[in-house]
């Protein structure tokens, strides 16, 4: 990126390159060398995540327009997640839920029942997920139009489970 370090910040980082050299016991005299290390190091310890969201309207158009995306990067597809992983996800996000239940007198059940009923709202989660994700399968083969159900959505149905929860237990 021309004009990236303007100024001040050239002679300083092309000193902190050379210091950096010397600590690795590289001696790198020109501006050149100890550039070109600045960069080795960059590209090593550079790493971007870059999301786009497979559902979005601007998704063919914007991977159409930036070939660069996909031929000069790595590219993790992230698909479906398996059930355990959806149900360590549901699990992180229930942690902190008072789903404890009071009984006749007004009185908590005991930890193990709450457990069991915290496995309950998380497996409840997950087959709702699954369940949605069958339908949008089925709905996009009848109208041959893809829909999507993605982790985000997941984690979003959680969030707002989460949230009227909450509210909810604070009536």
């Amino acid at each position: 990126i021309p004009g990236l370090f303007d100024g001040d910040e050239w002679p300083a980082l092309m000193q902190q390159c050379k210091e950096a050299a010397n600590r690795d016991g590289q001696m790198l005299d020109t501006e050149d060398e100890l550039y070109k290390r600045f960069i080795q190091e960059v590209q090593r310890n550079l790493h971007i995540v870059f999301t786009m969201n497979p559902a979005s309207p601007e998704f063919t158009n914007r991977t159409a327009t930036s070939p660069a995306l996909f031929n000069r990067c790595v590219i993790d597809w992230v698909g479906d997640w398996s059930d355990d992983a959806l149900e360590q996800v549901a699990e992180e996000f229930t942690r902190t839920l008072d789903l404890e239940i009071g009984n006749e007198e007004g009185q908590k059940e005991n930890k193990e029942a709450a457990d069991d009923f915290r496995q309950a709202v998380i497996m409840a989660m997950v087959f709702v997920h699954r369940t949605v994700h069958s339908a949008c399968v089925k709905v996009g083969r009848q109208h041959e139009h893809l829909l999507y159900v993605t982790p985000r959505h997941y984690i979003d149905f959680i969030q707002q489970f989460v949230r009227v929860f909450g509210e909810k237990r604070a009536q």
